[in-house]
């Protein structure tokens, strides 16, 4: 009987399920420095978004340090993976395209931001349209 090297490789796959606890004014600099359910704002509430932290186009704003608030992103903030916006409200996180040009994500009604994808794909199927809209 004749034996054949063989290699093998054993993968595990888990979730660790934990609970994060914001720490009260706890100091930052981005949301990405916050807790899954907290965003960084300065003292006035403002979101500090400092230029990359939502997109690469993102605006640039000269507060660059806050405090995470239990608080998500709210109508017309910025948004995204570590502040997004705040579902209780009907707010998704949404970027619209205008003139070959990226805006921010930015926290819009869920119905609304449902009719414009929709106008969108019947205009993406519809070749006579002009994109964007």
């Amino acid at each position: 009987m004749e034996f054949l090297p063989y290699f093998t490789i054993v993968c595990f796959l888990y979730t660790v399920q934990s609970k994060t606890v914001p720490v009260k004014d706890k100091l930052c600099h981005s949301s990405s420095e916050c807790a899954k359910d907290s965003c960084c704002r300065d003292e006035t509430g403002r979101l500090v978004d400092p230029s990359g932290l939502f997109d690469h186009v993102g605006p640039i704003t000269d507060v660059l340090n806050g405090t995470c608030v239990p608080l998500h992103a709210q109508f017309d903030e910025n948004c995204g993976e570590f502040c997004p916006c705040d579902l209780s409200q009907g707010l998704v996180c949404y970027r619209t395209v205008t003139d070959n040009e990226f805006s921010p994500s930015v926290c819009r009604p869920k119905d609304v931001v449902s009719k414009w994808t929709n106008e969108f794909l019947d205009c993406w199927n519809d070749p006579k349209c002009v994109l964007p809209l």
